[in-house]
């Protein structure tokens, strides 16, 4: 329950100077990194008067933030196969993967690697050879995730909240812990030091858990509670990018030609001992002619 603005409003100032303490340690706590849950406070009851008490708590609502989406990120990856063969023979003689693109020098090497593989495949006679052929190509996407990348530090909101409990009642003090619960405005409104806003708002659903210390605090029947807890909020500003991966898959493939003159070719000397040898039996052919009688 509130009370009216003007009564609710005086004891709210005489509370916040009695937890002015905490709620500035709080605050020179809130410009370094936030923890999990973002507030150090809470003190037993507080005598205000016969018929009073005056206690306080903390908690921490959920983080916003405004995304900036970035253009997509495409990341190329690349994989080479290269084979070998001879023309007219299926079989691969050469036959090697690269986790790199045609053009790279490794893959270049592999050329020069499967021109002698070939070569000897031809038992050491001489080839000539084709340039590599692109003989299949194949994109594939390996990967695809959104990557969110916070851009500078955090905006902080602090907020005051002002609970009134009376009695016979349990009020929660200490460290209320993550409130994943909207926040529930109030009707009162007072300034505050520190850059705090002046709306009066006290959080519900709080659970704290291994996070939060809190405790309950009796307020007995015929007295009235007021608690002052300080919520904590984190507005973060975030580079959002889509980043996908890709396979360039490529087959290249090295054919060697046999020259057709360098089989079957004699040596220049067996040549000429073949003509001699054809001279010698026509001479001797034409000889038994000329002496045979008429």
């Amino acid at each position: 329950m509130f009370e009216s603005e003007p009564a609710f409003a005086r004891r709210a100032r005489r509370l916040c100077l009695l937890v002015i303490g905490t709620c500035l340690g709080a605050s020179a706590w809130a410009q370094s990194e936030p923890p999990v849950v973002g507030c150090e406070a809470g003190g037993p009851l507080v005598a205000g008067n016969a018929n009073t008490t005056y206690t306080t708590s903390c908690s921490r609502t959920p983080d916003t933030f405004t995304d900036n989406q970035l253009p997509d990120k495409r990341v190329d990856t690349y994989r080479t196969r290269l084979t070998g063969l001879l023309l007219g023979n299926a079989t691969l003689f050469y036959d090697q993967e690269f986790a790199l693109p045609f053009n790279d020098t490794a893959v270049q090497d592999g050329v020069t690697a499967a021109m002698a593989v070939l070569t000897s495949a031809n038992s050491g006679n001489p080839l000539s050879f084709q340039t590599p052929a692109l003989t299949g190509s194949q994109s594939s996407l390996l990967d695809s995730q959104s990557i969110a990348t916070v851009v500078g530090p955090p905006l902080e909101s602090l907020e005051v909240g002002i609970g009134e409990t009376t009695g016979p009642e349990i009020v929660r003090i200490g460290n209320l812990g993550m409130c994943d619960a909207p926040l529930v405005t109030g009707t009162f409104a007072f300034p505050y030091v520190n850059g705090f806003n002046t709306v009066s708002n006290y959080p519900f659903g709080c659970v704290a858990g291994a996070s939060g210390t809190y405790y309950d605090a009796a307020v007995i029947a015929g007295t009235i509670n007021f608690n002052a807890n300080l919520n904590y909020q984190y507005h973060f500003t975030r580079d959002v990018q889509l980043t996908e991966t890709w396979e360039l898959f490529e087959t290249w493939t090295l054919v060697g030609v046999a020259d057709p003159g360098e089989a079957g070719v004699p040596e220049p000397g067996a040549l000429s001992m073949l003509l001699l040898g054809a001279l010698g039996l026509f001479a001797h052919r034409r000889s038994r002619r000329l002496r045979r009688p008429a």
